[in-house]
């Protein structure tokens, strides 16, 4: 949706698309989407934020989908200005963890499926808007063989993914961008470390400077280690790196470091997702790192930890021991109200609800993603 300067819109990753037919699935997800328009009083155009894999894009090449879609698409009022990438294979209802990185950017596989995703939203697009596909950074750092072999070898496909887009806006008139996400314990975790390689391997290549930039999501930088909330964000805009979407997501913090704590924050273990951890000292200072929800943590009640572990954006309170993580998200929302042109792709993604807590399901999915929007809304205006 257009809220004042920004397009906004939801990831479907919240939604099981995996091992369903997408013609039914694309309707039962209209059929949401038609009580939330109704929920916001909102019959303008609606954007949808969707997530492609593998199997999409062979069964948009096997049949008729594209077609299916773009139909849908205008028979009920929605647009597409977004993709995310990210997965590969399947997401939904088995063990995806570590695997969500492969195959990385050190593979052609990766390459071309962005390159086809490319080709699809370009279908798709708005000729008035600029489009963007989020995509996983570079590689997981643990799978990482010979350093610089590996980076010269995702910049060499990186580069040629920059030229297939700028093929696409030389044939289309579309412009889309290649949105790299920054997460922890991957190759770039952190804006600095996503500039120092942009500047030395991506910023002399014409196609590169002009299609490449970032993905920044909120509770990805929340893990890192800073003094202040929203300086990676700016860091990058400082440095002239594209700012191509922004996720907005939420993570879980505790109050200390206590056995209770780690307790609580255990139940969010789970075996789907990722959750990487980080014990912090009392000044800010990251000094435990975890690759996922940690069994064990020497008792302090000194410091906190915090998790990736997406929760509903309007959370306000978790348990006695946990509380939303969320100072990066208030300040890049902040940051953006009062500089819209910092980036107009917005994305809310909350990916988790299939393995939340008990404790957050008190509302069906549908009514948790309004509350989700309205709580945007309500900070970007």
């Amino acid at each position: 949706m257009k809220i004042n300067n920004f397009n906004l819109c939801y990831c479907l990753n919240a939604f099981d698309l995996d091992n369903f037919n997408y013609s039914e699935k694309f309707l039962e997800i209209h059929n949401h989407f038609a009580e939330l328009r109704q929920q916001l009083d909102y019959c303008n155009p609606l954007a949808l934020g969707l997530w492609t894999n593998a199997k999409f894009i062979e069964e948009l090449q096997l049949n008729s989908f594209l077609d299916f879609i773009k139909s849908f698409l205008e028979t009920n009022n929605y647009y597409v200005f977004t993709l995310n990438a990210f997965p590969y294979g399947v997401f939904h209802n088995q063990p995806v963890k570590a695997k969500v990185y492969k195959p990385d950017w050190r593979d052609k596989k990766r390459m071309s499926f962005t390159c086809k995703s490319a080709d699809f939203l370009s279908e798709l697009l708005p000729l008035e808007i600029q489009g963007s596909i989020s995509t996983v950074p570079g590689a997981y750092k643990f799978d990482l063989n010979d350093v610089n072999e590996d980076i010269s070898l995702i910049s060499k496909h990186l580069i040629q993914t920059a030229e297939h887009f700028a093929r696409i806006y030389e044939q289309t008139g579309k412009k889309i961008y290649l949105a790299v996400e920054m997460e922890p314990d991957c190759l770039w975790e952190s804006p600095q470390e996503f500039i120092e390689f942009y500047h030395e391997n991506l910023a002399d290549d014409k196609y590169a400077s002009e299609y490449i930039g970032v993905c920044y999501d909120t509770s990805h930088q929340e893990l890192l280690q800073r003094t202040m909330p929203g300086e990676g964000l700016q860091l990058l805009i400082d440095n002239n790196i594209k700012i191509a979407k922004i996720q907005l997501s939420a993570g879980v913090k505790s109050k200390n470091v206590g056995l209770a704590a780690l307790g609580e924050l255990k139940v969010f273990s789970e075996a789907i997702y990722l959750h990487q951890t980080r014990k912090f000292a009392p000044n800010g200072k990251i000094i435990q790192q975890f690759r996922d929800i940690p069994n064990e943590i020497q008792d302090s009640n000194d410091g906190y930890l915090c998790s990736h572990f997406h929760i509903p954006l309007f959370s306000e309170s978790i348990s006695d021991a946990l509380i939303p993580a969320k100072s990066e998200l208030l300040m890049v929302l902040d940051k953006l109200k009062k500089t819209p042109e910092i980036c107009d792709n917005i994305e809310i993604e909350t990916y988790t609800y299939g393995v939340l807590p008990k404790i957050f399901n008190k509302h069906s999915l549908i009514n948790n993603i309004t509350k989700e929007y309205e709580w945007v809304i309500k900070s970007l205006t």
